[in-house]
């Protein structure tokens, strides 16, 4: 024979989960999706500057934020110091002749 306390357990229960079946599901809060590190800054691109003159040539490498970093002969290395490259200018005829990335080192890095 079942006790009045065992039968007010298990009526309890009984109660408990017929309100847990008919109620709305827990309320979670959305995860915010993962932080990305920030994607390293991109140096301009040099190459339309091939065939420019090397003057207005130099002024748009230094407009696009490249620093003269050395000269050797007529070759001059530019640095980008936010994106952390290098770019090799050489001039012949008054034009630049080659404009091109090249490793760090070169630019004295």
């Amino acid at each position: 024979m079942m006790s009045f306390r065992n039968l007010l357990g298990a009526t309890a229960l009984a109660f408990g989960l017929a309100a847990c079946a008919d109620s709305p599901p827990p309320v979670v809060a959305p995860t915010p999706p993962p932080v990305a590190a920030p994607a390293a800054p991109q140096a301009p691109a040099v190459a339309d500057l091939v065939g420019a003159r090397a003057v207005p040539g130099a002024r748009q490498l230094t407009a696009r934020g490249y620093r003269l970093a050395r000269v050797r002969g007529m070759t001059r290395f530019y640095w980008h110091a936010a994106a952390s490259t290098c770019v090799r200018a050489t001039v012949a005829r008054g034009r630049f002749s080659v404009v091109e990335q090249v490793p760090p080192a070169a630019c004295g890095r």
